[in-house]
């Protein structure tokens, strides 16, 4: 069934009421938006609508009735096998099989092109999904996001938008750090033979044992332990390509991997939280500066630079935010 056919049944529905309206057999002041949907069971025809129930507020009449009224007026199209009223007012329509074919001709004609449209009209948007850590590998929960963010990206372009991908990576901070102290023990294990220390085991999968092996593979078995951000530098790098080899096999690809450390290195952070200081967005209380969050509909202000002077994650997704506005999105 086609767009249009769907469009000739909603006309012929409006024509119909029309008629009754001007004959004085429904009130003319009474209104109601006209729609059709698939109804849930299949004996209850292909197309359904309930403007018998909605014009019966305005005419004190029962909604059945007004469905057998409508019914008996509705100029059927060729295409319509059958009209049918159901339960307390439903109308429903049966088509002919025929017509349920034509889209196919349709598809056909349009190849890959169809279903699309122009309604974002070239719109910028970015879809920014996954962004799993960079400690470890995927699991299945990520692929669900995969497919929840590839798929809504796909569909925003088939719909006229001009979309990016992103894969945002949180490869800065405290976790990053603690990867690296984690891959540390565990290649002090390998070249020297002594158990890890509970305290320094962060991260416990399997996947950093394997990483140890390589780094010494690859770096030899004499690299100093204590340099760890070489060792967390090594490990989120290393599994950033698991991550992409994982994604490639799954079908998902992105037009841009976008790496939270190089919001530090250009100091993106300091001027975003400069700007919201400039208008008097972020007070300083107890050593630290916080956001007035509280004033935009969060339960309370938060901590965007802590007593330290080093920023909180808040701090930089506000830079990264701000960032994607930048480019236009």
């Amino acid at each position: 069934m086609t767009k249009s056919s769907k469009q000739e049944i909603l006309n012929a529905l409006g024509a119909a009421i029309d008629r009754l309206k001007a004959a004085g057999r429904i009130p003319a002041g009474a209104a109601a938006v006209v729609e059709l949907e698939m109804p849930r069971q299949r004996g209850h025809g292909d197309l359904a609508t309930n403007v018998a129930f909605l014009l019966s507020r305005d005419t004190g009449s029962k909604p059945r009735e007004l469905a057998e009224l409508i019914a008996g007026e509705i100029e059927r199209p060729g295409f319509v096998e059958r009209i049918e009223i159901a339960g307390p007012g439903f109308i429903n329509f049966f088509l002919d099989r025929s017509v349920l074919l034509d889209v196919l001709a349709v598809v056909e004609a349009q190849g890959a092109g169809y279903g699309s449209s122009d309604a974002g009209g070239g719109r910028r948007v970015l879809v920014e999904f996954v962004s799993a850590n960079p400690t470890g590998p995927l699991h299945v929960g990520h692929g669900r996001n995969a497919t929840v963010g590839d798929a809504l990206a796909k569909v925003l372009a088939a719909a006229g938008f001009e979309v990016t991908s992103e894969y945002y990576l949180n490869d800065s901070g405290n976790q990053i750090e603690a990867l690296g102290r984690s891959l540390a023990a565990r290649y002090a294990e390998l070249v020297g033979g002594a158990a890890c220390r509970e305290e320094d085991l962060v991260y416990r999968g399997d996947y950093l044992v394997g990483l140890a092996e390589r780094l010494a593979e690859e770096q030899g078995r004499d690299h100093p332990q204590d340099d760890i951000p070489f060792f967390a530098g090594y490990a989120a790098g290393q599994i950033r390509l698991g991550i992409e080899k994982d994604l490639a096999e799954f079908g998902v690809g992105f037009d841009r991997w976008f790496s939270e450390s190089t919001l530090y290195e250009d100091d993106a952070i300091g001027r975003a939280v400069a700007e919201l200081e400039s208008g008097g967005f972020i007070y300083e209380r107890d050593g630290a500066k916080w956001l007035r969050s509280s004033e935009f509909g969060d339960e309370k202000d938060r901590v965007v630079i802590r007593k330290n002077g080093l920023p909180t994650y808040l701090a930089a997704d506000i830079a990264y935010h701000k960032e994607k506005l930048g480019r236009g999105y």
